[in-house]
């Protein structure tokens, strides 16, 4: 074991003897470009890591234990700190994180340099830890010296790619090691709530870069954010958001079973917040698999009224969609016609609109020939996210498209439109 390591260690088992963390248009994007999964509050780590490693609309939230600020006369006047000291580490660190770069444009020697400052900081960090560890009068110098560590392990970590080596995959190791030495020291801690939301956001910002290559980083961010929500429930606002993001991240990709476990956790223990009560929608669509859909009707764009009992004995593809979403002008024309080659006769399309403008939407079906029915409410305080079956169903991205059976059971809610082909054909040939 390194020396750093042995120190965090050490400072960990002295305090523990005595008591042996794309899709279409959703309500808050524009154009449907959400790409990966989603990410977590604004803000930024002591650099960019949405910038440096891409990600999804938010970027990530600065660690909720801030380092502490150095007073202009500690800055100023070495003399009045002890070398040494953990006043004098928790200086050092806050200097060397406003050490400038070097006055270079070379990636590689940029990103050398910030190891080897995280290196260092994560040296002295331990150290401060070790002398405050012990000492609950020392405790804001902990957390201090811990929010320090945290931050550093956490773009170590984040170097890493989707195959790391033995040393990048020894800073994912440190970063989740840390986490649970910092909860076995007090589950009720500052710092074990700091180290678990940094892991759960190391998760979150994996499964939104390696997703589509490595899956289960977003098994892993549903497992770290439920870990989080269970542990620190007195958390509750960093609780929320990590079930929300996770949950809607394996639903974007349709892990489903992740899905359904952090939208229940989300349910049962925090239901009284907008995303609780929005979960409860959520998890009545997610459940609707092999179950008849019951009392699904509308309002037409045409004036009149449609109910999906009208299209018994036919296939159904139930279609959110909306002329602003840019993926819904992609794909649902090229719907239009597998539907053609299908047959009214044996697979209906059953469109619901969620523009504002109506006369926008009359628009794109006229300019697309759309003969299938459209429920569109006529009264403005039900349209586009405010329309009741998106409401009652938690819809919260388009297009999105359902199947149903001849039988009129749901077959499945969470299917992109180039699965439609296979799973229609395969009930017509089952039919």
């Amino acid at each position: 074991m390194s020396r750093e390591r042995l120190l965090l260690s050490c400072a960990v088992c002295l305090f523990l003897l005595p008591a042996i963390a794309g899709c279409g248009n959703s309500p808050s994007s524009e154009d449907g470009s959400n790409a990966g999964s989603p990410q977590l509050g604004s803000g930024s780590t002591q650099f960019d890591l949405q910038q440096e490693y891409g990600g999804g609309a938010g970027g990530l939230p600065a660690a909720s234990i801030p380092a502490k600020q150095t007073s202009k006369q500690q800055t100023s006047d070495v003399e009045q700190l002890e070398q040494g000291s953990p006043e004098w580490l928790i200086r050092e660190i806050a200097l060397l994180r406003v050490r400038p770069a070097p006055d270079t444009d070379d990636p590689a020697r940029l990103r050398s340099h910030r190891r080897w400052k995280n290196e260092r900081i994560i040296e002295q960090a331990q150290e401060a830890i070790t002398l405050t560890h012990a000492d609950t009068a020392q405790e804001d110098l902990f957390n201090t010296a811990v929010g320090h560590l945290l931050e550093s392990r956490l773009e170590l970590a984040l170097q890493a790619g989707a195959v790391q080596s033995e040393s990048e995959r020894k800073h994912v190791e440190e970063l989740y090691d840390d986490a649970e030495s910092l909860f076995r020291r007090d589950p009720k801690s500052k710092a074990a709530a700091e180290a678990a939301f940094v892991r759960a956001r190391f998760a979150n910002v994996s499964a939104d870069r390696f997703a589509a290559e490595e899956p289960r980083w977003l098994i892993e961010f549903s497992r770290q954010a439920r870990l989080f929500a269970e542990n620190f429930p007195q958390e509750k606002e960093r609780a929320v958001q990590l079930l929300d993001a996770a949950g809607r991240s394996c639903e974007l990709h349709h892990i489903r079973d992740e899905a359904v476990n952090c939208y229940t956790l989300l349910d049962k223990n925090f239901p009284k917040t907008p995303q609780g009560q929005q979960a409860t929608a959520v998890l009545r669509r997610l459940r609707l698999d092999g179950e008849r859909l019951e009392s699904f009707a509308g309002p037409t764009i045409d004036g009149g009224y449609t109910r999906i009992d009208d299209f018994h004995g036919r296939i159904v593809i139930i279609a959110f969609w909306a002329s602003h979403s840019r993926q819904s002008v992609e794909q649902l024309p090229g719907l239009l016609s597998l539907a053609a080659k299908w047959g009214k006769s044996r697979v209906a399309i059953l469109g619901v609109n969620l523009d504002d403008d109506q006369a926008a939407a009359k628009r794109f079906i006229e300019a697309n020939a759309i003969q299938q029915p459209t429920i569109f409410w006529p009264d403005k305080n039900r349209r586009n996210w405010k329309n009741p079956i998106v409401q009652y169903y938690g819809v919260r991205d388009i297009p999105m498209f359902w199947l149903i059976d001849s039988d009129g059971l749901v077959v499945n809610t969470l299917l992109n439109s180039d699965e439609l082909e296979n799973e229609v054909g395969r009930l017509l040939n089952r039919k």
